[in-house]
């Protein structure tokens, strides 16, 4: 049982588009096949990867890596394992993300019991897979490492988090808003047209003790390098905020809130 503290599930399902019924259905044992077994249990060769972050707002990041669905695809060649049998695993990575979305390393720290998932998992990621990179609170892209779990999967799979911890927690009345923000709020006016496909914008802030929203890190981005730094920047600027208390002590914390802005 594992804990993912932020997911990005690459699953093919996921990828289905309106063409998708026209396709030609994939042979037996490719990824992305489906078919039934001798059991009579519905069966589809899959691989996954869970890239593991924190959801709050990231210190010194606007953007954090997100998975480009039109630019990278999983689910191609055949699956690795004996699909006869049965075959799935589980491979604990270490992966770097480039500043062109592509991975530059992929190290292996915990290895699946077949090898045939082992040699196939990181020339597969880098090869297909593709990232929107993480965007720095200057603008700048930024290249970064994390663990990932990549998962061989023969049918779909339910993750339990752990039960929480017995360590008695503080109190704590969370930061809020003092103002609804609108899209002015983000720096969006009708100068700025927005980009297609984007219905809406989420971001984890960062409130000090002091009532400022001093991070802002967003998990809906427009991918626009530049109006995703526009959006942040004027958020952290323009963002009335209460911040978060300690109820014990009565005194002011650091905390965060989410803001979400429909862009109609």
């Amino acid at each position: 049982m594992r804990v993912l503290l932020y997911s990005v599930i690459l699953v093919s399902l996921m990828q289905a588009g309106p063409g998708l019924a026209a396709e030609k259905k994939k042979p037996k044992g490719e990824m992305g096949s489906e078919w039934i077994d001798k059991k009579g249990n519905s069966r589809r060769a899959q691989m996954g990867l869970d890239l593991e972050r924190e959801r709050g707002a990231e210190p010194g990041i606007y953007r954090p890596v997100m998975f480009d669905w039109p630019a990278g695809d999983l689910q191609k060649g055949r699956y690795p394992g004996n699909f006869v049998t049965g075959e799935e695993a589980d491979v604990r990575l270490r992966l770097t993300i480039a500043l062109d979305g592509k991975l530059s390393a992929c190290k292996i720290i915990e290895p699946a019991k077949i090898e045939a998932f082992n040699q196939h998992v990181c020339p597969h990621l880098i090869r297909y897979a593709r990232f929107i990179p993480a965007l720095s609170e200057n603008g700048e892209r930024v290249s970064k490492s994390y663990d990932a779990w990549a998962s061989y999967e023969l049918a779909p799979r339910f993750y339990t988090a752990l039960p929480p911890s017995a360590e008695v927690s503080i109190p704590i009345r969370q930061a809020s808003l003092a103002v609804q923000p609108t899209l002015a709020t983000a720096g969006i006016d009708s100068t700025i047209k927005r980009p297609p496909d984007i219905r809406y914008i989420a971001a984890a802030i960062g409130v000090s003790p002091e009532g400022a929203a001093t991070g802002c890190t967003l998990h809906s981005p427009t991918k626009d390098d530049t109006l995703d730094k526009l959006i942040c920047d004027s958020l952290k600027k323009n963002l009335a905020v209460r911040p978060a208390i300690n109820l014990l002590t009565k005194k002011a914390v650091e905390g965060s809130l989410t803001v979400s802005l429909y862009w109609d």
